[in-house]
């Protein structure tokens, strides 16, 4: 029903995709929409801001866990911020011409910045696990995400933890009849398909283990006493592990 759901807090959900706080910089324009409200409110304004206030309301106040569909006021927020961006270069430009080419030159180099960032979130060979891992973005330090204290919408993010390999490993040395994983159990099942997928029970033990680092599901297994009845089998990968119940 839905009452055993985390939380969902949109403004968390923005962080996730917009990890930088140079991202928040364009909404400090949003004051300079209200320029010319000394000689009435101008009409295309008055739309753009029922454009945000309308979906916003509606997300925010009646839908409990809107997640990424918070894209529905934040787009028209961005067009207002740009607006902002317009109406301030156009004050400055009245009497400053050089400070309005500076003005210019730095959001050319913010956006260029803002481009480059974002390699490191959805390009893969750029991303290095984020966000389910921690990241360094230069001297910027970014922690993972913590699934245990609000629910997360995450799509786009590049996720590469061997499961291919993974499949190939088995194709050459026989399926196996059962397996299990730390990592999120629907992945598994769709690269392993058709090997059932049985959790950890003292009565019926996976006949593998696969074990994911910095997995989606947050999961960590050191510790756990069952560990003992499994043998690391020879899979070379940086993120992953095969484990097999050892032979009683």
């Amino acid at each position: 029903d839905g009452t055993d759901q985390l939380i969902n807090n949109s403004s968390f959900t923005y962080w996730l995709y917009n990890s930088e706080i140079v991202f928040y910089l364009p909404f400090l324009l949003l004051p300079f929409i209200f320029k010319g409200y000394k000689k009435g409110i101008q009409f295309e304004t008055l739309l753009f801001l029922m454009w945000f206030i309308v979906p916003f309301t509606l997300f925010q106040f009646f839908i409990s866990n809107p997640g990424t569909h918070i894209q529905n006021y934040f787009i028209p927020l961005i067009v207002l911020s740009s607006l902002g961006m317009v109406y301030a270069h156009d004050s400055i430009s009245i009497n400053r011409r050089i400070l309005a080419d500076i003005y210019k030159s730095f959001w050319l180099l913010f956006f260029l910045v803002m481009a480059y960032t974002q390699l490191y979130a959805f390009v893969p060979g750029f991303n290095n696990g984020y966000p389910w891992k921690d990241s360094q973005r230069g001297p910027i330090f970014i922690e993972a995400l913590e699934k245990t204290k609000n629910q997360y919408f995450i799509y786009g993010f590049p996720y590469n933890r061997g499961w291919r390999e993974v499949r190939s490993y088995f194709e050459a040395n026989g399926m196996p009849r059962s397996f299990y994983t730390n990592d999120n159990v629907t992945i598994g099942e769709y690269y392993l398909y058709g090997v059932p997928a049985h959790k950890v029970h003292s009565q019926q033990m996976p006949q593998y283990y696969i074990y994911v680092q910095d997995n989606q599901e947050g999961n960590e297994i050191s510790g756990n006493s069952w560990l003992q009845m499994y043998e690391e089998v020879g899979f070379n990968h940086p993120t992953t592990k095969i484990l097999k119940l050892r032979d009683n």
